[in-house]
């Protein structure tokens, strides 16, 4: 029966069974010889110290694969951050914009962890004060926002995102949250716009 070492490193567990503890250390006769395929076994600390050396080298050569396959993410979002201001709250209030007609769906308010989130996925995430905590747009109706584009102002203190609206930005219903227009004229309000889904088969 072939059994199964694990070894504990930086990078999380790695699971190594005797036939490949085997073929790493073919050579030395003395170390394979250490090897006992029983309940359990041993190795010599210079063995385990070897594998951990094998295994953390495997791990970073990956992660260099990684790092050369994607943009690097990090240090377009260390530009962003910098720019931007957050108040007492760790607070910033962000509009987002149907990216095919120009249109307001709703203004947001983010957190760091909110704008890290939205810029890594590419859909919005927010910070619901109600509720204090982070959660992404459309969490319950499904109808999520994908980032295309991404503004912020002159002084940093609001972000406007380009999105694609899933279906509806507004919970009452509409397709933007601004569906209700005053009218100076007659001092009165009226809905500009028709509903694009019940809300009470949404949210039960």
């Amino acid at each position: 029966m072939t059994k199964t070492i694990h070894a504990i490193y930086e990078h999380g567990r790695i699971s190594l069974d005797t036939n490949i503890v085997i073929r790493l250390f073919k050579n030395d006769p003395k170390i394979t010889d250490t090897l006992v395929t029983v309940s359990t076994f041993c190795l010599p600390i210079p063995v385990i110290a070897e594998l951990l050396f094998t295994a953390r080298n495997s791990s970073r050569q990956k992660e260099n694969l990684n790092i050369l396959k994607q943009p690097d993410k990090r240090r377009t979002l260390m530009q962003l951050m910098e720019k931007l201001h957050f108040d007492e709250k760790g607070l910033i209030p962000s509009v987002i914009v149907d990216v095919q007609d120009g249109k307001v769906l709703t203004l947001c308010y983010m957190n760091k962890d909110a704008v890290l989130k939205t810029i890594e996925t590419g859909k919005v995430h927010v910070f619901r004060r109600s509720q204090n905590r982070l959660m992404i747009k459309g969490e319950t109706s499904g109808h999520i926002q994908v980032v295309k584009r991404v503004f912020f102002d002159c002084e940093g203190n609001s972000l406007v995102f380009m999105v694609e609206q899933h279906v509806a930005a507004c919970h009452a219903g509409y397709k933007t949250c601004y569906y209700r227009e005053y009218i100076p004229k007659t001092d009165s309000i009226q809905v500009s716009e028709n509903k694009v889904f019940d809300p009470e088969k949404i949210y039960k």
